[in-house]
């Protein structure tokens, strides 16, 4: 039978001084996240203060989920020890359809970086979630893409786009390949080359020292039929670099998550990072530990994809697995392990839950081991729900499950926050910042210790 022992030992009592640098914005930021739990949260498909219809049958439609309806939620949040929440992107989103994802209710398909969606509550109810969130002693993280726009499939879509970003002569895209009796116009509708079919052998590791994988494509290459912005035009560049400071002040962002930070160019990472000012996990896809890890030297910390993609696999076969993951981790170079981002699923793939057909104890063990090991956990919507971590369709409407944080998984969810924050893995504790060591692994089962807890996972 599958279980789970979590053995604590006495806890010293040490005051814990939290000594930082008052004019550093960014040293202070990286200080408030180290210790955070975070849940994640599609906020169209979340809350709502209305009575929503089930949207299991529109998966590819704006469902109505709003701030206000997120809000309203914060205290069920807190109920189960988050003391952080992400966001998927809230800026106002094309209103054209595409011809085969539907709408822009996820937040990734941008039309105008400097208004917030009107579906969502616009820009006062994202003021009044980030004030109710830091009232709750709470922090906000916010989605953000700075890689592409919403779908382009002619000149009549770029001519919809503000500003800058419908500049009819295309200065705002990449243009890879494009020849010059070409009309900006044909160059879309020619599809320009793809960054993930058409870099060559590239998933999982991107392997772009020996010339499988070619680097121009991912970081020039259109993100399948989504408009791929030109950070190296000079006007493009200065929009994104004043749009990300206007966010986190407009809005008292604490942190940004960077969509598809893979095939942004790594130069650019780093004046964004700068601009920003606050913590940045990105998102950078790969099992390539020594690759992942080196983004890290332009964001301060990455979503920790080299593990969560083989997670599921380790749990499912050799728990010796995990271990050789965790030392590949512990190889790899990066600059700080504590500001990863822990998570067992998302919004991007199939629940873990549903991969394991349903299992609770095996999603209990692997959230064991996201949540105590070293770096920042991260909890995807409605995992304490079994009806909905087990859901074939993971953006699923959570009103139509209902919102249970005393069942099994969010009893078990909050045990592992309180575990956090009472043996000083929590923000603010004595071993925010400490390793955790492996001190027995065998097929079926995996001991590690980190401060003064030790966790039994089989």
């Amino acid at each position: 039978m599958s279980f789970m022992l979590i053995f604590f030992a006495l806890v010293l009592s040490i005051v814990y001084a939290n000594m930082v640098d008052e004019g550093n914005m960014l040293t202070n930021s990286l200080d408030d996240w180290q210790g955070r739990s975070i849940y994640f949260v599609v906020t169209d498909r979340f809350a709502s203060l209305e009575e929503l219809p089930n949207c299991s049958d529109q998966s590819k439609e704006w469902c109505g989920g709003t701030f206000d309806g997120l809000i309203s939620k914060i205290p069920y949040i807190k109920s189960m020890g988050f003391d952080a929440v992400w966001i998927t992107p809230p800026v106002k989103q094309v209103e054209w359809r595409d011809v085969y994802n539907g709408t822009g209710y996820h937040g990734y398909w941008a039309e105008n970086f400097m208004e917030i969606d009107p579906h969502l509550g616009g820009g006062e109810g994202l003021k009044k979630l980030s004030d109710a969130l830091h009232e709750m002693d709470m922090l906000l993280m916010v989605d953000i893409v700075a890689n592409h726009v919403g779908p382009v499939h002619s000149i009549e879509d770029v001519a919809k786009f503000p500003s800058i970003l419908g500049s009819e002569d295309g200065t705002q895209y990449n243009k890879l390949n494009m020849t010059d009796d070409m009309s900006l116009d044909e160059y879309i509708k020619s599809s320009p080359p793809n960054a993930m079919s058409d870099a060559g052998d590239c998933w999982p590791y991107y392997n772009f020292e020996v010339e499988v994988c070619d680097r121009e494509v991912v970081e020039n290459g259109w993100f399948g039929d989504l408009g791929d912005l030109n950070q190296g035009d000079e006007v493009v560049r200065e929009y994104l670099l004043e749009w990300i400071g206007w966010l986190r002040d407009a809005f008292k962002v604490d942190g940004f998550r960077l969509d598809t930070a893979l095939y942004i160019p790594r130069d650019f990472l780093s004046a964004f990072q700068d601009a920003a000012d606050v913590y940045i996990i990105g998102e950078v896809v790969m099992r390539n530990f020594t690759l992942h890890a080196s983004y890290q030297e332009y964001l301060t910390g990455v979503l920790n994809f080299p593990i969560t993609e083989q997670l599921c696999d380790a749990f499912k076969g050799s728990l010796k697995d995990l271990n050789s993951l965790i030392t590949s981790s512990r190889n790899a170079g990066y600059k700080d392990r504590n500001l990863l981002g822990n998570f067992v699923d998302n919004h991007d793939g199939e629940r873990f839950l549903h991969r394991v057909g349903g299992d609770i104890s095996v999603l209990k063990n692997a959230l064991c081991y996201t949540m105590l090991s070293e770096g920042v956990p991260v909890v995807y919507y409605g995992t304490e729900v079994e009806a909905v971590a087990g859901n074939e369709d993971n953006r699923v409407g959570m009103w139509e499950f209902g919102y249970d944080s005393e069942g099994e998984i969010g009893l078990f969810l909050r045990a592992m926050n309180l575990i956090r924050r009472d043996y000083g893995m929590g923000f603010g504790g004595e071993f925010v910042r400490s390793e955790m060591e492996v001190v027995g692994v065998k097929d079926d089962w995996f001991v590690f210790v980190r401060g003064n807890v030790a966790a039994f996972v089989n």
